[in-house]
């Protein structure tokens, strides 16, 4: 493989390629370091996700200022409204809209380059192989097959968010070799897991 070709994570189990960091890893052709024209071009060729850009919120009557630009992106089904009984043979209208939100793009100070990929859990269902369980609680199992074969001890453990009046807790577990965080998402009574590519280097 030259320094060049990435591997498609929905179409490879990429845990087949330990020594590979996550700069090499594209999903679904998107990839770290891409450019934002590059990713306008993707969207048209993927069909089956929708993409949406994160607006700046609102405090007190007053837009706050963003240095992220940021699009998540879901998964669609297709919503087929019949038109009428006797020409719903003839007629449909279908319309695309998000589903699960798998993926969330982050271009650090409005820079050019696509700086992190979050993977959330409804991502899972497309990878391959051993691949799947990097969005599993294997992932903070020195134990499970995970870690003993693939990402090995974290370099670095913290907790990266904490806000106790909404029992909201975040901690992250970096491989840095692998350009991976596994981070473990506390909400209230619930529990899960995401992760993300960046070069936790620069």
């Amino acid at each position: 493989m030259d320094t060049q070709t990435k591997i498609e994570i929905t179409e490879t189990d990429i845990t087949k390629h330990s020594n590979l960091k996550s700069d090499r890893i594209s999903v679904f052709g998107i990839s770290i370091g891409m450019p934002k024209s590059e990713l306008n071009k993707l969207k048209d060729q993927n069909k089956n996700l929708y993409f949406e850009v994160e607006k700046p919120m609102k405090f007190a009557g007053e837009t706050m200022k963003m240095e992220d630009y940021r699009i998540y992106v879901y998964n669609t089904k297709e919503n087929k409204k019949k038109e009428n009984r006797i020409l719903k043979w003839l007629f449909s209208s279908e319309k695309k809209s998000k589903k699960d939100c798998i993926l969330y793009l982050i271009w650090e100070k409005n820079s050019n380059l696509l700086t992190s990929i979050t993977f959330f859990e409804d991502f899972k269902p497309y990878m391959i192989g051993l691949s799947s369980r990097l969005l599993t609680f294997d992932t903070i199992d020195a134990n499970s097959q995970i870690s003993q074969e693939y990402l090995g001890n974290p370099d670095e453990t913290k907790v990266t968010l904490d806000i106790p009046s909404i029992k909201s807790k975040n901690v992250s577990h970096f491989f840095k070799s692998k350009g991976i965080s596994i981070t473990e998402v506390n909400y209230k009574d619930s529990k899960n897991i995401s992760m993300i590519f960046k070069n936790f280097n620069e």
